[in-house]
């Protein structure tokens, strides 16, 4: 793997379709997340945070190189204890596809924590 190189990578999008992508989603399009030299130092090292995973059932990612055999064995779940997994209809482009079932996934998890904090 190379080097990362600082380029303006975000020439593809328009503004317009900017507030649609995470921060995830741009930096694995600059080629950040593909630079495992840098991901090195965390290898093994489990996710101690609480994660929602939402995937689409067309989703070349899913399907592929072992994806969803990785998330349906346990094993993905084996590095992030607190995960919580949502595959619904769609494709790579979910929060375009399936706006509100993907906004209603958000909210239903993000409202656990909160009612979490307010019975604390």
């Amino acid at each position: 793997m190379g080097d990362v190189i600082s380029v303006p990578c975000f020439l593809f999008l328009s503004y317009k379709l900017l507030p649609y992508y995470t921060v995830c989603d741009l930096v694995a399009r600059c080629g950040n997340c593909r630079n495992w030299r840098l991901l090195a130092p965390w290898n093994g090292a489990k996710i101690t945070v609480p994660v929602k995973f939402i995937g689409g059932d067309k989703d070349i990612g899913v399907q592929s190189f072992g994806t969803e055999k990785y998330i349906n064995s346990g094993a993905f779940k084996s590095i992030v204890p607190d995960l919580e997994v949502t595959v619904i209809e769609g494709h790579h482009f979910l929060q375009q596809e399936q706006a509100e079932r993907v906004n209603s996934e958000m909210i239903s998890y993000l409202v656990k924590f909160t009612s979490q904090e307010a019975s604390s």
